[in-house]
């Protein structure tokens, strides 16, 4: 089985850094893995990442196993179970750990090990746009 890029889908946006941390509690958790990169790709803030280099990070999730994810010409692409795990950066922990890193702002949580320069989580994280809530009326029945 080859290794090819997952396209993005139409899964809800998880927010990262966000200032509804209740809301995320709720909604990470009930995402699989590739619905959250789904999540992540359409934030990116595409004018910022065009001007970033190649931001590559190897994600090996101690339950799921692995992803690997990176940032080139304003497009966030994963791999699920990929073939390339060279990475500037390797975290390693498990699944429902995953709001936490997303969420800590660059700095890794102490129960997430890696490999490679931290700073790469940060930069990447860095380049995602806040979403906004939005700015309409619900129509009920």
């Amino acid at each position: 089985m080859t290794s090819a890029p997952s396209a993005v889908s139409t899964a809800a946006p998880l927010t990262c850094g966000s200032t509804r941390p209740q809301a995320q509690a709720v909604l990470a958790p009930a995402l699989n893995v590739t619905e959250v990169f789904d999540s992540l790709a359409v934030l990116v803030n595409v004018m910022e990442a065009s001007k970033t280099g190649e931001l590559s990070t190897l994600w090996k999730f101690t339950d799921n196993g692995e992803t690997a994810c990176r940032c080139s010409n304003g497009t966030l692409i994963y791999y699920p179970d990929p073939k390339d795990t060279t990475a500037e950066l390797t975290l390693i922990f498990s699944r429902t750990n995953l709001p936490a890193v997303l969420n800590a702002n660059g700095s890794l949580p102490k129960n997430v090990r890696h490999h490679g320069e931290p700073g790469v989580l940060k930069r990447l994280l860095a380049l995602l746009h806040k979403p906004e809530p939005a700015r309409f009326a619900i129509v009920t029945p």
